[in-house]
């Protein structure tokens, strides 16, 4: 009897040990993915950010609800990278009363500004 608890009690024993292992191994293998989903996140928001700029760029004047009807992004989306690009003072934005309504319209800034000349010179 008692070498049968033994057996069964050295089994569980495998057995625990092996599911320790396993979720050890599954935890770096979920640090790993989440990793790599914000490294996409992050190449993401970079490439909305530039493509929001180059659009106003090209379109100036265009007011938020112009670029989500011409882009086909949802209005947050729109206010959001928009606030990041005026934050970051890539773009400007005019405010104007139309009809008694205030519309806002974005104008890029010239990519000259952004460059440091000195900087590219040593290059």
């Amino acid at each position: 009897m008692v070498c049968v608890i033994l057996i069964v009690t050295i089994d569980l024993l495998i057995l625990i040990m092996r599911t320790i292992i396993y979720l050890s191994d599954l935890k770096k293998r979920l640090k790993k993915m989440l990793r790599i989903a914000n490294q996409i996140r992050r190449k993401k928001a970079f490439e909305n950010k530039w493509l929001l700029y180059d659009f106003i760029d090209k379109n100036p004047g265009f007011s938020q609800y112009d670029m989500k009807k011409k882009i086909g992004w949802s209005i947050g989306k729109i206010a959001y990278y928009v606030g990041k690009l005026v934050k970051e003072d890539m773009i400007k934005n005019y405010t104007e009363i139309v009809n008694g309504r205030t519309r806002k319209s974005y104008y890029g800034k010239s990519m000259k500004k952004f460059i440091n000349w000195d900087e590219m010179r040593n290059f």
